[in-house]
């Protein structure tokens, strides 16, 4: 698990316990990609999320209807590691990479690492408001960080 950055306005042990709350988030994500529960999923997002992509910005409403099919048809699985991790009780700014993994039809496995932002905040839950997948990343990339 990363450090959290100077900026984040918790004391240590509260700091800790914001980053295992958050962790719980990012492996609940993961979960929901793993076994393609697609309801799950699109709740990780706040209703009027954000998200940007390599080539567009898009509501997630849009950004999930053209997801759906793939998300369903394809056995798939998302890891995530961070390099920054800044916020407070109620938002986060995770920095990082996420790796996607996926199996077409014929079982080719397809790997993709991006370098992402994702800006969540909590009211209740934590949820994602913008999901910014800034460029592509690389394997050495990822193994840099855990």
């Amino acid at each position: 698990m990363a450090c959290l950055g100077a900026p984040f306005a918790l004391l240590a042990a509260d700091a800790n316990a914001q980053l295992v709350k958050l962790d719980l988030f990012w492996s609940e994500v993961a979960r929901t990609v793993r076994e393609g529960e697609f309801a799950a999923y699109g709740a990780s997002y706040h209703d009027r999320a954000v998200v940007v992509s390599l080539k567009d910005s898009v509501p997630i409403a849009q950004a999930l209807a053209a997801w759906k099919a793939g998300f369903v048809e394809t056995k798939a699985d998302v890891r995530f590691r961070f390099s920054k991790r800044v916020g407070d009780s109620t938002t986060g700014h995770e920095t990082g990479i996420f790796h996607y993994s996926s199996a077409d039809v014929s079982g080719k496995q397809r790997d993709s690492y991006v370098h992402f932002e994702a800006l969540l905040v909590k009211k209740g839950s934590w949820k994602m408001i913008t999901e910014n997948q800034k460029n592509v990343a690389s394997k050495t990339e990822w193994d840099s960080i855990k």
